[in-house]
Parts: structure tokens; C-alpha cells; sequence
């Protein structure tokens, strides 16, 4: 990443905790989404699996699963650079949870 990701991370923070207190759900579970992300593309994996963990829970509880996609993917991502998901198996059943949530 370049090196404006510090700054830029602690912008979508700032963002972050004004969402909270507004008590939005979905733009929180949407800025929070995009914190993971970029945590993500900064090599952030551990940092990142909470923020999208978070988020996805949110899009769960709301019905919104046509935005969850973009963020499960994500939280793939996060769990196979941290070894999280050590069987094939694992895979397939999130990979089937991801598929019925956007069914």
C-alpha cells in the first residue's frame, strides 16, 4: 500500500466510532467493510478478521446478503493467511453459508 495508509486508516476509524454513536448499522457494517479491506491489503489479516467479522454479522442480522459477498471473500482471505481453516471441509461450509446467505 502506499503511504498514506496510516492516515487513511485513521480516518475510516474516526468514521467508524461516529457511526457507532449514531447507532447506523448499515453504514457502520459498510465503513467497517471498507476498513477491512484496506486492512487487508495492508497485510492486516488479524486486525481485518475482526472489523469484517463485525461487518458481516451486521449484513447477516439485516437480510442484506447481496453486500455480504464482497466481505466474505475478505474473511477467506484473512483465514488462509492465518491458517484458521485447516480442512477442506471448512472451506466448502463457508463456502455454502456465503452461497444460501445470497440465495
Amino acid at each position: 500500500m502506499s503511504g498514506d495508509t496510516p492516515a487513511a486508516l485513521e480516518h475510516i476509524r474516526r468514521a467508524v466510532a461516529l457511526l457507532e454513536a449514531d447507532e447506523d448499522s448499515m453504514a457502520l457494517a459498510m465503513t467497517e467493510g471498507a476498513y477491512g479491506q484496506i486492512l487487508v491489503l495492508d497485510g492486516r489479516y488479524e486486525e481485518a478478521r475482526g472489523v469484517l467479522d463485525h461487518c458481516v454479522s451486521i449484513l447477516e442480522h439485516s437480510g442484506r446478503s447481496d453486500d455480504l459477498g464482497l466481505y466474505v471473500a475478505d474473511q477467506a482471505k484473512c483465514a488462509a493467511e492465518l491458517a484458521t481453516l485447516t480442512r477442506p471441509s471448512d472451506w466448502q461450509q463457508g463456502t455454502r453459508a456465503a452461497r444460501a446467505e445470497s440465495a
